[in-house]
C-alpha cells in the first residue's frame, strides 16, 4: 500500500472513472497555469512552467497535511484548502523570484 496522497486512490480507479479523473486533473492544472500566467503578467514563466510548478507544490502541501498534520483531521477542509493554496502560491511565487533574479 502506498503512502502517498492520492496515489492509491488513482491506481484503483477505472473505467469512466480515470477517465474523468485524468481529464479533470488536466483541465484543472492548465487552468491554473493560465490564471498564474495573467495574474503574474509579465512577471510569469509562462502557462506551462506556472501549471507545473503550480502542480508540484499543491501535490507538496497535500503531502505535509497527509503525513505531518494528521493529529488535526477535525479541521480537515479548512486544513487541506489551506496547505494546498499555500503550496501552490508558495512554489509559483518562489520559482517566479527565481527566475527574476
Amino acid at each position: 500500500m502506498s503512502d502517498w496522497p492520492l496515489l492509491q486512490s488513482t491506481l484503483n480507479l477505472e473505467g469512466f472513472d480515470l477517465a474523468a479523473f485524468l481529464l479533470s486533473a488536466i483541465v484543472a492544472i492548465v487552468s491554473v497555469g493560465f490564471a498564474a500566467d495573467y495574474l503574474l503578467g509579465g512577471q510569469g514563466m509562462g502557462p506551462f512552467w506556472n501549471s507545473l510548478y503550480a502542480t508540484l507544490g499543491a501535490y507538496a502541501g497535500l503531502c505535509v497535511r497527509d503525513w505531518w498534520l494528521w493529529p488535526y483531521s477535525a479541521y480537515e477542509p479548512y486544513l487541506t484548502i489551506a496547505f494546498v493554496g499555500g503550496g501552490l502560491l508558495a512554489a509559483v511565487l518562489t520559482v517566479t523570484v527565481i527566475a527574476h533574479l
